[in-house]
């Protein structure tokens, strides 16, 4: 099981809970590919880190064209 963090006090220009779902989804990343240490909490750089083709960059199929 993999759980990112992300607290809306921390990220308090986030744009909605879509922002704070991005941020958790990439502090879960940066832990399990080892950028980053067990506990890190996201930050607004995870939050608004443009998406491909609607995922996270890295994540299978974002190498694809869209159909």
């Amino acid at each position: 099981m993999s759980i990112g963090t992300a607290r809306a006090a921390d990220l308090p220009d986030t744009a909605g809970p879509a922002r704070l779902l991005r941020g958790a989804d990439m502090a879960m990343y940066r832990v399990k590919t080892r950028e980053q240490q067990p506990g890190y909490l996201a930050t607004r750089h995870d939050a608004y880190t443009p998406s491909v083709h609607g995922r996270r960059p890295g994540r299978p199929g974002t190498h694809l064209p869209l159909a």
